[in-house]
């Protein structure tokens, strides 16, 4: 059964072909769109280009930010304006005549990697995705995927954590100062984290680290798997990360940080509901 898995983040676009859960190919395009472009055509150009002459069952799509999965409407005009605020997946649903599943992107990736990559032995995962903001995502093998009312995505990311060292911390679109999406996403590297050119991966590590404990300490993971554009430099960051939380927490169980296995665990994920959209 092929299916195509699409991964809208706030600064590009995947589209994958998969064929029962290989993937075939992925085309990738910004997310921001020019002056004369609409999210239902850009979207159908998308999957078209993707998907060639090759029938699909369904289209998953994991997109950043809140996301009614319910309604299948973003409404994320921070770090997604052009694709916010309108019913464009059902236009793009008609086009198509195949169903489409919508899913927040964090919890598309955490499908992903719980599936078949880094959290595939984990008994709870929270995967953290660490891009142009932070996506937090909790999926555990006895009760399923975490969600909030009305079937919103938590966002994790928006906990405050503090300036630390930091001489000043801008307010953070949320509303809040010391956010942890503020401080420690891909954003907040330029802004924060670079002296002279070079990034102190040392000091966002020790951040970083804040906003992990509160992660562990809300959700109890055993695993926390990092992925985003961020986590292509976890090796440079998890020295600082896991000195920061080597002391044994009272409060929380034993986790591992790793870092995510696959090369896009969005559109995996996003394919994975689509096949079970499909049946």
């Amino acid at each position: 059964m092929k299916v195509i898995g699409v991964d809208i983040g706030g600064t590009n676009i995947r589209a994958a072909l998969f064929d029962d859960g290989a993937e075939i190919r992925t085309v990738v395009r910004a997310a921001t769109l020019g002056a004369d472009e609409r999210p239902a055509g850009t979207m159908l150009t998308l999957i078209r280009e993707v998907g060639g002459e090759d029938p699909v069952a369904a289209v998953g799509m994991a997109i950043t930010g809140p996301v009614d999965v319910r309604t299948r409407i973003v409404h994320n005009p921070h770090t997604l304006p052009d694709w916010s605020g309108s019913a464009w997946v059902d236009e793009v649903e008609a086009a198509l005549g195949v169903p489409i599943v919508v899913e927040n992107d964090a919890m598309g990736a955490a499908f992903g990697e719980f599936a078949r990559g880094a959290g595939r032995e984990a008994e709870v995962m929270a995967m953290v995705t660490l891009g142009t903001g932070i996506g937090v995502a909790v999926v555990s093998r006895a009760t399923g995927a975490l969600r909030g009312a009305a079937a919103f995505h938590p966002e994790a990311g928006h906990l405050l954590i503090g300036s630390g060292a930091l001489d000043r911390v801008d307010r953070c679109y949320c509303g809040q100062v010391g956010c942890w999406e503020e401080l420690c996403s891909g954003s907040s590297i330029p802004k924060y984290w670079t002296t002279g050119g070079r990034i102190r991966w040392d000091d966002y590590g020790q951040m970083l680290a804040r906003g992990i404990r509160n992660v562990t300490r809300a959700y109890a993971p055993d695993t926390v798997v990092f992925g985003g554009g961020v986590s292509a430099n976890f090796d440079d960051f998890a020295p600082a990360l896991r000195e920061a939380s080597a002391e044994p927490d009272p409060m929380g169980a034993p986790v591992v940080f790793v870092r995510a296995e696959l090369d896009e665990p969005g559109c995996v994920g996003a394919a994975h509901l689509a096949a079970a959209l499909a049946g």
